[in-house]
């Protein structure tokens, strides 16, 4: 609505105590300065240039919203100051031009008025510069805040909470106007580009940041740990009910947890996201992942030295050897670590003959170390034993790991605890890209994927089977089975000794198939040795086949109806898929 003026009749409504204005386009407002008795006033989301002087007089007004009125320029000095019984003040994403101390020739409002403002409880506002900030602005008495000190360029709303504080900053942070206050009560926690601080824990708040629940920490070049215990051991456990955290592009970043703890951090975290962070290589210790029982999704992308995402160096007997499991994880992520070796790994201190180097050993749940790797060059992800601990697993992406051979290692167990099939029950989204030495998902076991909807290979050069089996020329056959999966793609997996996709007894697991990709360069045929009257995709809808220059049939050997639906090519460059009928 444009207003070039509000009509001067509403100064007669004396009694009214709540205006909304909201998104409106307005000049002149100065006869909101009549409503004595108002309690509630909101411009929220309006084209408004000046606050009007006259509301200097609404000395009753309980709350005042300026959110998102990002015109706002002028707020006239010495009237928010006026407002003594004001409660609750809103003005994110609005005005920011507040007068810095010590300026006496002002015609805009100051920071210090907030200080006559005893009853405020509730405040948002964005502090553009932090030498707008008098000494000790905020205190106790606010029970909510949303509160943007620096330039605005950090995520708005990811996290809804009554208490949150966003720091961007491009020199040190100072916490003597009041923001140390607000970390110790803060429950989402912003940092972007903080200055100084080289820990979290103990450089900002000793005290274990008890209330957050969610911090997010980015572009900040001298924080080197998240906890730092040899500063000061803590008497209370640190991050106690934190859920989420996100560490982006902190290039001096060595350890999240550095030093002995007596009680656990992170006991309810559920979300880790892990990306740019060169100096890390590796996340956790064993011992920290005891208190990651509540971990649900772990993003870990773009670190150039990260090796292994747990690591033990203990050295602790095995009478001690404890399991780590991730119980409850439903996605996990590992993207663009080229020195990536292993998942999980054990450090034992063993001397050799010549009481020099220390061997290099995993520890599965059985109490069975097995060497890991032989040139330092680890080639796994995971462990058959340790598969076991992913029960709760939805979402797996692996991509650019340059080391990785297999997803999941075959362990050598005792007859009686030989594993007969590997069991992803709950996954259903699993993509493999860019991974330049991968041959195969597993080896030698059957493996079950029971609830696998979407499955994306690509650019896998020498990927030659989904399990490892050296008599086979397909890339899928009856040692592998996915009974719901929906969509499958295969691109770029360039295998010259591939001559067949799948197996006829494979085809049989593939009843809900809706959609096929797939370009596979030098495939010769499709389908092998087993001889069906029909094959039958009954729910495909749609089939992609591109780049296959020795293609001479979608299936040999086969008679009756193979599609319902028709299957087409897109250019020139394909073939038409038909079904051919044997003639012996």
């Amino acid at each position: 609505m444009c207003l070039r003026s509000l009509p001067p009749s509403l100064g007669y409504l004396t009694n009214l105590l709540t205006l909304c204005l909201d998104e409106c386009v307005l000049r002149d407002a100065s006869v909101i300065g009549e409503l004595k008795r108002l309690e509630v006033l909101s411009f929220r989301r309006s084209m408004i240039e000046e606050l009007p002087r006259e509301i200097a007089h609404l000395t009753g007004l309980k709350l005042l919203d300026l959110s998102d009125c990002d015109k706002l320029k002028v707020i006239p000095a010495n009237v928010i100051s006026r407002l003594s019984l004001l409660e609750e003040l809103y003005m994110l994403e609005s005005f920011g031009q507040w007068e810095l101390q010590g300026l006496n020739s002002s015609n805009n409002a100051s920071l210090a008025e907030l200080k006559n403002l005893s009853r405020l409880t509730a405040l948002e506002i964005d502090v553009p510069d932090v030498k707008m900030l008098p000494k000790d602005l905020f205190s106790n008495k606010l029970e909510r805040y949303d509160i943007v000190i620096g330039k605005k360029r950090i995520r708005f709303n990811e996290y809804l909470s009554s208490r949150r504080l966003r720091i961007r900053l491009n020199t040190d942070i100072h916490l003597d106007h009041g923001v140390d206050l607000l970390l110790k009560k803060a429950e989402v926690l912003y940092l972007d580009n903080v200055k100084g601080i080289k820990s979290i824990l103990y450089d900002m708040d000793r005290k274990g940041f008890q209330r957050l629940k969610h911090l997010d920490i980015e572009n900040s070049d001298d924080i080197q740990y998240i906890i730092n215990s040899t500063v000061q051991v803590p008497s209370l456990n640190v991050f106690p009910i934190l859920e989420s955290l996100s560490l982006n592009n902190l290039v001096s970043l060595e350890k999240i947890c550095y030093g002995r703890l007596t009680t656990g951090p992170f006991t309810k975290l559920r979300i880790l996201k892990v990306g740019r962070c060169n100096r890390l290589k590796s996340l956790f210790s064993f011992s920290m992942v005891r208190n990651l029982s509540q971990l649900q999704e772990m993003t870990v992308e773009y670190c150039q030295n990260m090796e292994e995402i747990v690591i033990d160096q203990s050295g602790v007997g095995e009478d001690n050897i404890e399991v780590a499991e991730f119980s409850q994880l439903r996605s996990l992520t590992l993207g663009a670590l080229p020195a990536l070796k292993s998942f999980c790994l054990k450090v034992k201190e063993s001397a050799s003959d010549d009481g020099g180097s220390n061997e290099i050993v995993l520890e599965d749940d059985v109490h069975n170390p097995r060497p890991l790797f032989e040139k330092m060059d680890l080639k796994y992800l995971f462990t058959t034993s340790f598969v076991k601990s992913l029960l709760r697993l939805k979402t797996l992406w692996i991509t650019d790991c340059g080391f990785m051979e297999r997803i999941v290692l075959t362990e050598e167990f005792a007859e009686e605890e030989r594993l007969d099939k590997i069991i992803f029950s709950d996954l259903e989204n699993l993509t493999l890209r860019s991974l330049s030495n991968l041959t195969s998902f597993c080896d030698g076991h059957f493996i079950e994927f029971c609830s696998l909807i979407d499955l994306q290979i690509d650019d896998c050069p020498v990927f030659k089977t989904f399990v490892s089996n050296r008599l086979s020329q397909s890339l899928f056959d009856e040692k592998v089975s996915f009974p719901n999966l929906e969509e499958l793609s295969v691109k770029s997996i360039g295998c010259q000794d591939l001559k067949y996709l799948f197996t006829t007894s494979f085809v049989k697991s593939l009843l809900r198939l809706k959609r096929l990709m797939e370009r596979i360069v030098l495939t010769e045929e499709f389908a092998e040795e087993e001889r069906l009257n029909k094959i039958i995709f009954s729910d495909l809808e749609n089939l992609t086949l591109f780049n296959l220059p020795n293609l001479t049939s979608f299936c040999d050997r086969l008679s009756g109806s193979l599609f319902d639906e028709k299957v087409h090519g897109k250019d020139s460059s394909h073939r038409r898929i038909r079904r051919r009928r044997e003639t012996e």
